[in-house]
């Protein structure tokens, strides 16, 4: 497995910092290096025969998916407003077990561009018709280039930036068709945490019975916490809101501590009136 880690010379608009970018070419190295949870599209609701899906692959629904059947956060479509080809499981030569779909033919390159915020992470399986390399080009929301690359075939490709990902192009480079299938992508877990923690809040406060906690972020559990650190109250919630009794709780001051889906914690000061 070959992992590079590319410092780019130019700055950054965001925060005059250099992008970063690492790439992968195994499932399990990309999964491993990602922190955060991957939403991932199989492609396996599409037809049983080959087919053209029309310019965009997309959660809005095209000529191969009805409307939902794509996860949504990300469209797939060619180069040169050309169609998208739909193969499925079994068409190609070799062991694809799930569908692959991109450029129609070698003359447009295969283009994923990304509608979800934040996103740093994107891996897939990768089909090169001549089995040859291909240039992997990944540009920034703001069209930066944060990665060009010549690579030698491989089944699988993934990277994962310190930038926000736009678009993503994935040229043979011998002019041979490119396919992918089993995508897979995620956000930047900071920026998840960030939301979750900037948007938490409890109220009333002070309270005399209930107090309501809610957050932007799904809430794994709150728990609250007197002075001396001893648990009172826990609560599961799995949800971004719940409400907590803390009518038999003495008055005084306490600690609400919230643990977020993805890992993250926030506590928050509360008064028991």
């Amino acid at each position: 497995m070959k992992k590079t880690t590319l410092l780019f010379a130019g700055l950054l608009f965001s925060g005059g910092l250099f992008a970063q970018a690492t790439p992968y070419t195994t499932l399990a190295e990309f999964e491993s290096a990602y922190t955060g949870t991957l939403i991932t599209e199989d492609f396996t609701a599409g037809p049983n025969d080959p087919a053209i899906c029309g310019e965009v692959v997309t959660n809005a629904g095209d000529d191969c998916f009805t409307s939902g059947q794509v996860v949504a956060g990300f469209e797939l479509s060619a180069s040169n407003n050309s169609v998208v080809v739909y193969l499925p499981p079994g068409f190609l030569p070799g062991d694809n077990a799930t569908p692959r779909l991109g450029a129609n033919t070698g003359i447009e390159n295969t283009i994923l561009t990304f509608t979800e915020d934040n996103i740093v992470a994107v891996g897939h399986a990768l089909h090169v018709d001549n089995g040859g390399n291909f240039n992997y080009k990944v540009y920034g929301t703001d069209d930066t280039v944060l990665y060009d690359q010549d690579v030698a075939y491989t089944p699988f490709y993934g990277i994962i930036t310190t930038q926000p990902i736009g678009r993503i192009e994935i040229t043979s480079v011998a002019g041979a068709g490119e396919l992918i299938g089993d995508l897979k992508f995620g956000a930047d877990v900071m920026a998840l945490n960030d939301v979750a923690l900037n948007t938490f809040s409890c109220f009333p406060n002070p309270s005399a019975g209930v107090l309501n906690v809610q957050s932007a972020g799904v809430i794994a559990s709150v728990s609250v916490v007197n002075v001396l650190g001893q648990e009172v109250l826990a609560q599961n919630v799995n949800a971004a809101t719940a409400t907590l009794n803390i009518s038999e709780l003495k008055t005084g001051s306490y600690f609400v501590k919230a643990v977020f889906e993805n890992g993250a914690t926030h506590t928050s000061t509360v008064i028991k009136q």
